[in-house]
């Protein structure tokens, strides 16, 4: 359906991602309290986005002529 949901065990997931070489991550912005105190290294980017505007701005790119 292309719908952007929060995800589970999130940090986990960001943790996984880091080790295998990500330096971008995006998420829905209700994955933003359940971070706790988890930081990225100043060399890496963490995004959170409102899921009906990323998804907007998604179709807008993909569209796009």
């Amino acid at each position: 359906t292309g719908e952007v949901r929060g995800v589970s065990f999130v940090e986990n997931r960001l943790k996984e991602a880091d080790k295998l070489g990500f330096q971008h991550f995006v998420l829905p912005a209700s994955n933003k309290k359940h971070l706790g105190d988890f930081k990225v290294s100043p060399s890496k980017k963490l995004s959170f986005v409102n899921p009906k505007i990323f998804r907007q701005r998604i179709l807008d790119f993909v569209h796009d002529p």
